[in-house]
């Protein structure tokens, strides 16, 4: 007995939500398609990719920095071997290269971006193009996204 009953009451369940669920899809505009769109971005001037390239750079260099950081802080200072001290004093060194190294990659990273400003040059709009109004519809269980 106890067995049937949650059988049922899981049925039960299963219709109300997928019946709740499908129901959402009886309340949109029968005129709704799916937009379909390109975003066309121009070509970036050699300025601007050399501020791009040193960006990346320099933002690689500061997170390889704050990871030697982190794995400094985990450290236990109190309890540690002679090993484990002679490790701790290496990592504090490859630490400190590479918070130098990051301050003179960002100083590049000024002078990359003051030279672009000084170029004059200006970057073109991005262009939006709408493909075509799809006629299908989306599905009862799928998100909406509007371009």
């Amino acid at each position: 007995m106890k067995r049937s009953t949650r059988v049922i009451s899981i049925f039960l369940a299963t219709t109300m939500t997928f019946t709740a669920l499908s129901a959402c899809s009886l309340f949109k505009n029968k005129d709704d398609g799916i937009n379909r769109v390109t975003i066309i971005l121009p070509d970036p001037s050699e300025a601007e990719e050399i501020v791009n390239v040193t960006a990346a750079v320099t933002i690689n260099s500061y997170l390889t920095a704050r990871a030697y950081f982190d794995l400094i802080l985990d450290y236990d200072t109190e309890n540690m071997s002679e090993s484990e001290a002679e490790e701790f004093v290496k990592l504090i060194d490859d630490a400190t290269v590479m918070f130098e190294n990051t301050e003179l990659l960002s100083a590049e990273l000024v002078d990359a971006v003051d030279a672009w400003e000084d170029s004059g040059a200006e970057r073109e709009e991005a262009e939006i193009k709408e493909l075509a109004i799809s006629p299908l519809k989306a599905l009862s269980f799928s998100q909406d996204v509007y371009a």
